[in-house]
């Protein structure tokens, strides 16, 4: 996938996940947060900056695994712009979990994706 075709589908992730939330939260009022792409996250899969509304997203990861940065990564980020919203709850703790459940995730912190081409060049460094 091209970087504007990821673009278009995290901004349609994005405006889906915090339509649900906003359906389980009716106190959720804000504007959803903005998305980005970042060619600099090589391991992180997703980072949210809940004070500027805006979420960067590693175009690599997102890249090799679209299908689950749809299903977690991205409603991930953006229940975090929710939790502070609602809780001002700066990470992964308890209202952020509750949160992530709301919408039938699973509240895991860490991924276990693999960015293939990094690895390949820290591979190639040795």
């Amino acid at each position: 996938m091209d970087q504007k075709t990821l673009l278009a589908l995290a901004h349609k992730t994005v405006a889906t996940t915090w339509a649900n939330l906003a359906r389980v939260y009716p106190g959720l009022t804000e504007p959803c947060p903005i998305v980005m792409l970042n060619s600099r996250l090589k391991t992180t899969a997703g980072r949210s900056f809940y004070t500027q509304r805006k979420i960067d997203l590693s175009t690599q990861l997102f890249t090799e695994h679209p299908f689950h940065f749809v299903q977690d990564t991205i409603p991930h980020e953006v229940c975090h712009q929710a939790a502070w919203d609602l809780f001002q709850e700066k990470g992964h703790g308890e209202p952020w979990r509750r949160v992530m459940i709301s919408l039938g995730i699973q509240p895991s912190r860490c991924h276990q994706m693999t960015n293939t081409l990094w690895e390949a060049q820290k591979a190639n460094r040795r």
